[in-house]
C-alpha cells in the first residue's frame, strides 16, 4: 500500500469547486471535504477520510465548554488533553470527521465514543494512521485518517 494523496483546490464558485474535486483523485478510495472557497480531495488504495474546517471564533468550540465536552470528547480525550496541549477543539472535530468517513459509517459515528485521531499515540491506532494536512491557507485546519494495515 502506498501513502494516500490529497489535493487542496480553491474556487470561488461553489458548484465548480465541487465539480473540480469530483474530477480529481481517481482511485479505489476517495474522500472530499469543503470549507468554501476551498475543497480537499484525498485518494488512495485503502479506506480513508479527509476533513478541512475554517476555525471561527465560537465559544462553544472550546475544549472546556461543557456541551463540547459532552457531545464531542470521549473520556479518553479528556484524560489525555491538558491545558498545555497543542490540540484545539477544531483539531479534535476535524480529525473525528475524517475518522468517521474513513471508518465507513459517518452517520453512525458518535464522536464521544472515540478517541480523537489528533490524540492518537504516534499518529496510529491499530491499523489506522492519521496525518495533519500541512500548508493549508487561511488558518484552515485539516486531517486525514487512513487504513495503513497493509503497508507494514
Amino acid at each position: 500500500m502506498t501513502e494516500p494523496h490529497y489535493l487542496l483546490i480553491r474556487d470561488d464558485d461553489p458548484v465548480r469547486l465541487r465539480r473540480r474535486t469530483r474530477d480529481a483523485g481517481q482511485a479505489s478510495h476517495v474522500s472530499r471535504s469543503y470549507a468554501d472557497p476551498f475543497g480537499v480531495v484525498a485518494w488512495g488504495d485503502a479506506p480513508l477520510g479527509v476533513d478541512i474546517v475554517q476555525p471561527v471564533d465560537d465559544p462553544r468550540f472550546d475544549i472546556d465548554d461543557p456541551s463540547f465536552r459532552e457531545l464531542i470528547l470521549s473520556t479518553d480525550d479528556i484524560a489525555i488533553l491538558s491545558p498545555s496541549s497543542n490540540v484545539s477543539a477544531w483539531d479534535i472535530w476535524s480529525s473525528k470527521e475524517a475518522a468517521a468517513k474513513a471508518f465507513g459509517d459517518p452517520l453512525g459515528y458518535i464522536p464521544s465514543h472515540h478517541l480523537s485521531p489528533a490524540l492518537w499515540p504516534e499518529g496510529r491506532w491499530g491499523k489506522w494512521c492519521v496525518r495533519r494536512l500541512g500548508d493549508l491557507p487561511n488558518s484552515l485546519t485539516g486531517w486525514m485518517v487512513y487504513d495503513n494495515a497493509t503497508s507494514r
